[in-house]
């Protein structure tokens, strides 16, 4: 591991750990500055590492491309949820068909029929609590619907890199299950009338979205 490398992830790792404070201080100014410069630094590292590895149609582009959704929608949640949401399902979808791509170019796309065994219990156990009313409050429904993408590709994901191996993979793999956790936390943070009273749910949220982005970005390098 380069030095540089080290710098980078010290520098991630402590603005992250500010903006699990700002995001709940009330201050909107710090928090969205604190936010778009943390988002920034996984997109714009991504990026150098698909411009290392020269600009042609493919999958490294696809992923790059859902890497920008999310940037984009984590910027945008700022402002508007629905929006947010919205570019962010837009991300989900292309790395859902990145996965699969990959997998199938790999030849390993049978052997991840086993996804849909977490997708069940952890997307089919929240839209039950959904159902029940033990979650509750506006856009409860359209939630729930966006959280299919994000545990497909979560999933999907982690299934992937225990059929490749390799680091890159496990990168990957960990980066987007972690991903896939945050939007679990968002969803009880704004449905769940306890979560909504306490910080430590929003600080998983954002804790385990970007350490995730972070193990995404990181995996571009290899």
């Amino acid at each position: 591991m380069s030095n540089r490398l080290i710098l980078f992830i010290l520098v991630y790792m402590t603005l992250l750990i500010s903006y699990l404070f700002s995001e709940t201080s009330g201050n909107f100014r710090r928090r969205a500055v604190n936010k778009i410069v943390l988002a920034s630094l996984f997109a714009l590292y991504s990026f150098r590492n698909f411009a290392a590895h020269g600009l042609a149609l493919g999958l490294d582009e696809l992923e790059m491309a859902a890497i920008l959704f999310s940037f984009a929608g984590d910027c945008c949640l700022l402002w508007s949820f629905t929006v947010g949401g919205a570019i962010f399902s837009i991300g989900n979808f292309l790395f859902i068909v990145y996965e699969l791509l990959l997998a199938n170019s790999a030849g390993v796309l049978g052997r991840l029929w086993w996804a849909a065994i977490p997708f069940a219990l952890l997307w089919g156990g929240y839209f039950i609590l959904e159902k029940k009313g033990v979650l509750q409050g506006k856009h409860g429904a359209t939630f729930a619907k966006y959280l299919a993408t994000t545990t497909a590709q979560g999933c999907i994901g982690f299934a992937l890199a225990c059929a490749m191996g390799g680091t890159k993979q496990w990168l990957f793999g960990a980066g987007i299950a972690l991903f896939m956790i945050s939007d679990y936390f968002l969803g009880f943070h704004h449905y769940h009338h306890y979560a909504r009273t306490t910080k430590w749910v929003l600080r998983c949220n954002s804790f385990t979205y970007f350490t995730g982005m972070l193990l995404i970005a990181l995996s571009t390098g290899l």
